[in-house]
C-alpha cells in the first residue's frame, strides 16, 4: 500500500484542479464597479443535463450536441452515425472499461493491449479521444480511461467534421465532464449539491467516488463549480497482476465574466497503476476446443551466469551456441576480435529469438514425427562459420520449398532445411497438456502513469445568431511500463491546442432558405516520445502454468541498460505543430432538405530526433549516429452531406468525407523520421448512408447506417497502427426506446469487416509453417507443432499475389449484437437485463485459430429511497467462457460471473 503517496497525490490533485476557482475567487469588485444584475438560478438534482419522469436515465438522445458536426444538432437530424451514453447509463450498466462499451454502442468492439485497453476501437480501428471537443492524448495502452467522471460520452463513427482537424478514419470519443451549469437553460445550482458513492465487488473491488457542485460569485458575477473525485484500489481476477490503483480529481468552474462572455475552465488529474494481464499465450485450437494448455520449457540454458534472468549478453551469445559476440561493435576489434565480424548481431531477421521465414504458399501440413526422431535431432553446422564446432541438436529442422522465378513455391522440388537458433530448442521431458486455470494471464509486470489535463474556454453565445468560442486545452502524461518479456519503456507526452470557432446564423429574405456558417482556426502543438529497448516481446517462452523461470525471465530495460541487462534501442523524440483552418456551411431548403458542405486545410511542421549510441537491435547490431529529420506537409479535407427531412420523423441521409490524417505512432503520437521524409499526412475517405427516425413524440429513436471507409493514400512501410492501410465496410443499427414509464429498451448491432490494403509481414505459428506434431508410440501428441516456435518469434511475408487471401484485419467479430431492457417494478425498484452476443473471429491474419461465437448475459437491480440509492449489477450471469483477442494471436478471457454493489448518498 502507498498510503502516504496516495494522500500526497490527492492533495496535489485537489490543489491543481481547484486553481481556476481559487484564482478567480481572489477578484473583488471595486467601489465604483456596479454589480451585475443577478440571473435566475435553479436547483438541479444529481448533475444531469436533462431529466424527465419518462426518461430518468437519459436513454433517448434528444438533446442537441455541437461535437459531431459543429452545429447544434439532435442525433436524429445529424447525417453521421454516433451514440450518446449518459453518466446514468454508464452507472446502470456497470461500464468500467473500454471493452464494456460494446455492450451498448455499435461498432465499438475493443481488443486488449496486454490487458490495458485505454482506448476504444471504433469500426475495427483505433479511435481518437476528445475532451469537450478538443483533442486529447491517445490513452492507447498507456493508462486506463475512467468513464465515471463524465456527464456523457459521444461516440462518433467515421471521420470527424472538418472543424475538428486531422482525425482517424475509425472515429472518435468525445468526453463531456460534469459541470454545475445546465447546458440547455444556462442556469446554475442554487446551493451545494452532491453525492458520495461506495462500490464493492468481486475480487476485492473497492471504489469510492464523491462529487459536489454549487453556486459561486466572483466580482459580482454568477457561476457554478463542480468537483469530482475517484479513488480505486481493487484486486484483479487475473493472477500475477498487482492491485489496480486509480485516483482522479476533476474540477470545473463556469462563470459569467460579463453580460456576453462566459468562462468555462477546469482540469483533471489522474494517477493510474496496475498490472498488465495480456491474455493467454500458447493459444492453440486444442486449447479453445478442450481447455488444455501446453506446459513445457526449453533445452538450451539461456541463463549462463545463473542470476535468474536473461541479459542481452546472454541472448547474443546464444545465437552461435554460446560463443561471445562483438556486442554491437561495428568492427572486429577488441577482446572478441578472434571471432570475426560475422559473429556480430545482425538484427531481428537473424536474431537469437526471431526468424523471418520465407513464404511457403500458405499453410503446410507437417504431419508427425516420433519422439525418437525428435530426440535423434540433426547436426547443426552453422557454428563452423565463426570457428565453432558442429553441434548435435534435438528437434526438427524446418523444411521450406525453394521459390520459382515468379516467387511462388516449387512444391515439386526437394525441400530446403531452415534451421532455428538454439533458443528455440525444446526440452521434450517437460511438455504436457494440462487443464488451464483461466486466472493465469501473461503480461508486463506493471504500468504507472500520471495524467494532467487543463482547459480554459471563453464563450459568447448571448446572441444566438452569432456565437464565438475560444478554447484552450493542455494535456500531459508520463508513464512507465516494466516487464520481464522483455519490453519496458519510459514515455512522456505534452500537447496543447488553441481553437477559435465562430458560428453565424443567417436570416435570408427567402422563406425557403435557412443557413448557418461556421469557421474554425486552430493551432496544435506536440512534444513527446519514449525510451525503450524495443526487444520484441518473447511472450511464448513462459508457460503460464509454471510462471517465471530463468529460461523466460528477461532483465528489464528500466532496471539495467547495459549488455548485462537490456540495451536502450529506441528514443522517439518528436516535436510538431499543426495549424489549420476549417469551414462548414449548413443550408436547409424548403424545410425539407438539409445540405452541409465543409472544407479544411492543415499545415504540419515537425522534426524527429535520434541520439548517438542507441543499440540498433533491429538493424546491424551497431550503434546509432545522431540524426534529426525535419519535414512539413499540407493536407486538404472536405465533406458533403444531405439529410431529407421527411414526415413522421424520418431522416434518410448520405455523407461523404475525404480527410487528411496524420501518420503518428499509435502509442506516443510522435512523428517517425521515415514518415517525415515521405510526408506526414495520408488521405482517408468515408462514404456513409443511413436512415434515422424519431417516433412516438421522441420516445423512440433509431438509426441505421451503411458505410465504406478507407485510407487511400499510404506507404506500406509506415508501420503506424494509428491509421492503418485498410478498407472497411459495414452495417450498423441502434435503437433507444422509452416504451412507457416503466420500460425502456436499448439495442445495437453491427455487421462489418475490415481488410488490409497491403500484404506485409505477419507473425506466424510453427504449425502453419509446416512443423510436425511429435507423437509417442501410440500416436498421442506429446509436443504440438506450435511449440517449435515458442522459443521466440516467427514471421513471414505475405506476397502481394496472395494478399487478398489473407487480407482481413484479425481479432474482430463480423457481428456484435446487444439488447438491454430496464423495467421499473415499482416506483423505487428497477431491474435490468442485458444480452450481448459476439460472432466468431480469427486471432491472426493467417486464420490459423478461430474463436467461436459467444453470448453472455448481465443483470442489474436498483432501489432508491429518499437520498439513498443502491444498485447491484451481475456481469456474465451464466458464467459463460468467452474471449476477446489479446496480444499477437492470443485470446484474452473475459471475467466469469462477478458482482458489483454500489451505495450512493445524495445531499
Amino acid at each position: 500500500m502507498r498510503n502516504s503517496h496516495t494522500l500526497r497525490r490527492w492533495l496535489s490533485a485537489t490543489v491543481f484542479a481547484s486553481t481556476p476557482l481559487a484564482a478567480l475567487a481572489q477578484l473583488a469588485p471595486t467601489r465604483n464597479q456596479p454589480a451585475a444584475a443577478e440571473e435566475p438560478v435553479v436547483e438541479l438534482e444529481r448533475f444531469v443535463t436533462e431529466e424527465t419522469l419518462e426518461d430518468p436515465n437519459r436513454v433517448v438522445p434528444n438533446q442537441p450536441t455541437q461535437t459531431v458536426v459543429g452545429f447544434d444538432r439532435k442525433a436524429v437530424d445529424t447525417p453521421r452515425a454516433f451514440t450518446v451514453i449518459s453518466s446514468d447509463l454508464l452507472e446502470s450498466m456497470s461500464i468500467r472499461n473500454s471493452e464494456d462499451i460494446a455492450r451498448i454502442a455499435p461498432s465499438t468492439y475493443s481488443n486488449f493491449r496486454f490487458g490495458l485497453q485505454g482506448n476504444v476501437n471504433v469500426r475495427n480501428l483505433t479511435s481518437d479521444f476528445y475532451f469537450r471537443g478538443m483533442r486529447r492524448i491517445d490513452p492507447q495502452g498507456n493508462f486506463r480511461t475512467i468513464f465515471a467522471a463524465n456527464d456523457s460520452i459521444e461516440i462518433v463513427r467515421g471521420l470527424p467534421s472538418p472543424i475538428f482537424g486531422l482525425g482517424r478514419i475509425g472515429g472518435y470519443l468525445n468526453f463531456n465532464p460534469k459541470t454545475a451549469r445546465l447546458a440547455k437553460t444556462g442556469k446554475y445550482l442554487e446551493k451545494p449539491t452532491g453525492s458520495v458513492q461506495l462500490t464493492l465487488g468481486s475480487w476485492d473491488k473497492r471504489i469510492l467516488t464523491a462529487e459536489v457542485g454549487g453556486p459561486v460569485q466572483v466580482a459580482g458575477r454568477n457561476g457554478g463549480y463542480h468537483v469530482f473525485g475517484y479513488l480505486e484500489n481493487s484486486s484483479s481476477y487475473y493472477d500475477l497482476s498487482p492491485n489496480d490503483e486509480h485516483e482522479v480529481v476533476q474540477a470545473t468552474l463556469t462563470l459569467d465574466v460579463s453580460d456576453k462572455w462566459r468562462l468555462e475552465t477546469g482540469g483533471v488529474v489522474q494517477y493510474s497503476r496496475g498490472g498488465l494481464p495480456g491474455g493467454i499465450n500458447r493459444t492453440t485450437a486444442q486449447f479453445l476446443n478442450d481447455g488444455l494448455y501446453w506446459n513445457g520449457t526449453f533445452a538450451y540454458d539461456m541463463d549462463t551466469n545463473n542470476d535468474g534472468r536473461i541479459s542481452d549478453r546472454e541472448t547474443l551469445a546464444s545465437y552461435f551456441g554460446g560463443l561471445s559476440q562483438n556486442l554491437g561493435l561495428s568492427s572486429s576489434t577488441g577482446t572478441n576480435a578472434n571471432i570475426g565480424a560475422s559473429a556480430n548481431y545482425v538484427g531481428q531477421i537473424n536474431s537469437p529469438f526471431y526468424r523471418r521465414v520465407p513464404w511457403q504458399g500458405g499453410a503446410v501440413n507437417g504431419g508427425t514425427i516420433t519422439i525418437d526422431q525428435f530426440r535423434a535431432g540433426y547436426t547443426d553446422t552453422s557454428p563452423t562459420l565463426v570457428g565453432g564446432q558442429p553441434t548435435q541438436r534435438m528437434g526438427y529442422q524446418l523444411m521450406v520449398y525453394p521459390l520459382l522465378p515468379n516467387g511462388t513455391p516449387n512444391t515439386a522440388a526437394a525441400k530446403v532445411p531452415y534451421f532455428l537458433p538454439y533458443a528455440f530448442d525444446l526440452d521434450p521431458d517437460t511438455f504436457e497438456a494440462v487443464p488451464f486455470d483461466y486466472q493465469k494471464s501473461f503480461g508486463e509486470d506493471f504500468y504507472e502513469a500520471d495524467v494532467f489535463t487543463a482547459f480554459v474556454d471563453l464563450i459568447d453565445d448571448s446572441n444566438p445568431d452569432l456565437t464565438i468560442k475560444a478554447q484552450f486545452l493542455a494535456d500531459y502524461h508520463d508513464q512507465i511500463k516494466q516487464g520481464r518479456n522483455p519490453f519496458s519503456q519510459f514515455q512522456e507526452v505534452f500537447t496543447a491546442e488553441e481553437k477559435i470557432t465562430v458560428t453565424k446564423t443567417w436570416h435570408p429574405a427567402w422563406e425557403w432558405l435557412e443557413a448557418q456558417t461556421l469557421a474554425s482556426a486552430n493551432f496544435f502543438y506536440y512534444d513527446g516520445g519514449r525510451l525503450t529497448d524495443l526487444s520484441v516481446d518473447i511472450d511464448f517462452r513462459r508457460s503460464l502454468m509454471s510462471g517465471f523461470t530463468p529460461q523466460d525471465t528477461f532483465t528489464a530495460f528500466t532496471v539495467d541498460r547495459s549488455f548485462d541487462g537490456s540495451q536502450m534501442s529506441v528514443t522517439e523524440k518528436s516535436e510538431h505543430t499543426v495549424a489549420g483552418l476549417g469551414f462548414l456551411q449548413d443550408m436547409t431548403f424548403f424545410k425539407r432538405v438539409n445540405v452541409m458542405l465543409g472544407g479544411r486545410v492543415d499545415q504540419v511542421n515537425g522534426n524527429s530526433y535520434q541520439p548517438d549510441g542507441l543499440f540498433l537491435r533491429n538493424g546491424n547490431g551497431g550503434r546509432s549516429v545522431a540524426s534529426k529529420v525535419e519535414g512539413s506537409d499540407t493536407g486538404w479535407s472536405y465533406s458533403a452531406s444531405t439529410v431529407f427531412l421527411l414526415p413522421y420523423g424520418l431522416r434518410p441521409y448520405v455523407s461523404y468525407a475525404s480527410n487528411a490524417a496524420l501518420l503518428v505512432n499509435a502509442s506516443t503520437g510522435s512523428l517517425a523520421q521515415g514518415n517525415l521524409r515521405r510526408g506526414a499526412l495520408a488521405e482517408a475517405e468515408l462514404q456513409e448512408a443511413g436512415l434515422k427516425g424519431s417516433l412516438f413524440k421522441d420516445a423512440l429513436f433509431f438509426a441505421f447506417a451503411a458505410y465504406e471507409q478507407s485510407r487511400t493514400s499510404f506507404d506500406p512501410l509506415d508501420g503506424d497502427g494509428s491509421i492503418s492501410a485498410t478498407i472497411g465496410r459495414g452495417f450498423e443499427f441502434e435503437m433507444r426506446w422509452v416504451v412507457n414509464k416503466r420500460l425502456n429498451l436499448i439495442g445495437g448491432a453491427n455487421w462489418n469487416k475490415t481488410n488490409n490494403l497491403v500484404a506485409g509481414n505477419v507473425s506466424v505459428d510453427a504449425r502453419f509453417l509446416g512443423y510436425p506434431d511429435v507423437v509417442d508410440s501410440t500416436g498421442q501428441i506429446v509436443i504440438p507443432a506450435e511449440a517449435f516456435g515458442w522459443g521466440g518469434r516467427l514471421q513471414t511475408t505475405i506476397p502481394e499475389a496472395q494478399a487478398g487471401d489473407y487480407a482481413e484485419v484479425e481479432g474482430f467479430p463480423h457481428r456484435v449484437l446487444n439488447l438491454t431492457a430496464t423495467y421499473a417494478l415499482t416506483k423505487n425498484l428497477q431491474a435490468r437485463w442485458t444480452v450481448y452476443h459476439q460472432g466468431s473471429y480469427a486471432t491472426d491474419r493467417l486464420k490459423t485459430i478461430i474463436v467461436p461465437e459467444a453470448t453472455a448475459h448481465d443483470a442489474g437491480l436498483s432501489y432508491a429511497w429518499g437520498d439513498w440509492f443502491v444498485r447491484l449489477n451481475i456481469t456474465n450471469v451464466f458464467d459463460k467462457l468467452y474471449f476477446n483477442k489479446g496480444a499477437f494471436n492470443w485470446v484474452h478471457p473475459r471475467v466469469p460471473r462477478s458482482w458489483e454493489l454500489a451505495v450512493t448518498r445524495h445531499f
